[in-house]
């Protein structure tokens, strides 16, 4: 009980481990190095044979005989033999034993590697370390990760601890015990020898750990939180376990570099979706403010051109009706005697009526171009009618018409709006369709006005929809948007384009 542990270099024991020299002694009590246990055990010899493993004394083996007694050369050497298989079986031992440590230390590593690359949750790579690490640790009785949050070291994964520990030390303040200690200095921490030591906690020490090794994790030269490791014995752990927990404080670096990346790759998304929503609700309350103000300033110029047309009509056309015949007047007052005279008077009055004739029937022009008063006089249907026979006589294009709608009661905007359309159908069809036959068809149904405009031209190319020059059909698509309909042009090369439009129906 006594020698069980003997301190260096008391004793004749430490005497060999330092010379790594064989010892024999006859009477072990006359020897100045023998100890007080050794002296108890009263009249002696002995033999003390060092035991080396790599020329280094890792022990000894001692033969006492309980007489006086001088060991003869032959006994030496057999005995010594001993020694020999002794280091020999040790130093198999420790082989096998650190080549089984070296196997489960690789597992930790991999373990967690594993869970590295396989997750982006940091807390399941911490739980798979812990586990790891309580598992095939030599010595190792409890395992804790803390990390720290707002100036507060949390415990994220733990193995071993009782449920009083853990809810003791489940979140340690700045700066107390052996886990702040290790944050603040920034590295590792080993205690061999736990039992007077004052950084240890209240509940370390109740727990009864006799040994620890505390390593921290960093990122970015800043540690932020610590691993720790520990025994219910005395020097548990080597460079071994120190080399160990180093790797796995980088493997968890690597995973909370990985969380916090995945993080902020979330919130990013998260921001562009939140930007995305946004933007498409600008860009929609724009579009609806852009659009209700394009039918504002619209049905604004539909009004300033039916004003315009009716006072062009009315108007002028009056004035000019008024000229000629006032012209009409002079004329029949004019003298007849002075015939030469008459003659080149009239001529004049003549061609200024003429002139009259023109430009009366150029200001009707206007006028119907800027608001044709069928469409305000006889409606929609009427319109689209006149409109068709007037194309068909300017550019020589046969053109037919058919109308399924015995009658027709919608607002005037949409009458306009569709009308309009047409007509900017119309003015493609002879500006790029190369065509010479048109078809139009108007039909309803109890929802739905539709227009569908046919000509057997060259077709549309698909590059026109998306070439921002193409204001024509912009304005024609966005004047349909206004009131909640649809325009769909399909063109085939060879074989003409298809405009059909499609309107809710609006009552007056």
């Amino acid at each position: 009980k006594r020698a069980s542990v003997i301190p260096k270099p008391k004793g004749l024991t430490w005497r060999v481990i330092e010379t790594g020299k064989t010892l024999t002694v006859e009477d072990v009590r006359k020897d100045p190095h023998i100890g007080p246990a050794g002296k108890k055990l009263g009249k002696h010899s002995a033999l003390i044979i060092p035991v080396k493993l790599k020329r280094k004394v890792i022990g000894i083996i001692w033969f006492v005989s309980y007489k006086e007694h001088k060991f003869t050369k032959d006994e030496i050497e057999f005995l010594s033999s001993f020694g020999d298989q002794l280091a020999t079986a040790l130093a198999k031992t420790k082989l096998n034993e650190d080549l089984n440590k070296k196997n489960r230390y690789e597992k930790i590593i991999n373990t967690i590697m594993r869970s590295v690359h396989r997750s982006i949750n940091l807390q399941v790579v911490l739980e798979n370390a812990v586990d790891s690490m309580s598992r095939n640790i030599d010595g190792v009785e409890n395992v804790s990760i803390y990390l720290v949050e707002d100036k507060k070291a949390v415990l994220r994964a733990y193995r071993g601890y009782p449920s009083w520990y853990i809810k003791e030390v489940k979140e340690i303040p700045y700066p107390r015990g052996t886990t702040w200690k290790t944050i603040i200095e920034g590295k590792p921490r080993y205690i061999g020898n736990a039992l007077n030591d004052k950084v240890l906690g209240r509940a370390g020490k109740r727990v009864g750990t006799k040994s620890y090794l505390s390593m921290p994790i960093k990122l970015k030269r800043s540690t932020i939180g610590c691993i720790n490791i520990n025994s219910l014995k005395l020097n548990a752990f080597n460079k071994d376990e120190l080399i160990l927990l180093d790797k796995v404080s980088k493997q968890i670096e690597s995973s909370i570099k990985n969380a916090r990346q995945a993080d902020e790759l979330e919130k990013s998304k998260n921001e562009l979706k939140l930007a995305k929503d946004n933007l498409e609700i600008k860009v929609a309350e724009r579009t609806s403010e852009l659009r209700a103000l394009t039918a504002h300033i619209q049905s604004i110029l539909e009004e300033e051109r039916k004003q315009i047309s009716r006072e062009i009509h009315d108007e002028l056309g009056q004035s000019f009706t008024n000229l000629k015949m006032d012209l009409f007047w002079v004329n029949k007052q004019l003298n007849g005697n002075n015939l030469q005279e008459y003659e080149v008077l009239t001529d004049k009055i003549n061609s200024m009526s003429d002139k009259i004739d023109n430009s009366l029937s150029t200001v009707r022009k206007i006028a119907t171009q800027l608001r044709p008063s069928v469409l305000d006089n006889l409606g929609l249907v009427a319109a689209i009618k006149w409109q068709l026979k007037e194309f068909q006589a300017r550019t020589q294009i046969q053109c037919s018409f058919k109308n399924s709608i015995k009658s027709l009661n919608v607002h005037q905007d949409l009458s306009t709006a569709v009308f309009r359309i047409f007509q900017e159908s119309l003015t493609n069809i002879a500006r790029h369709s190369k065509a010479d036959e048109v078809l139009v068809k108007l039909s309803r149904d109890k929802k739905t006005l539709t227009l569908l405009i046919e000509d057997n031209g060259i077709g549309i190319d698909d590059r026109v929809f998306t070439n921002i020059k193409s204001l024509g059909l912009i304005g024609m698509k966005e004047r349909a948007k206004i009131f909640d309909g649809n325009l769909t042009i399909k063109g085939q090369k060879g074989n003409g384009t298809n405009i059909i439009l499609k309107m809710p129906i609006r009552k007056k």
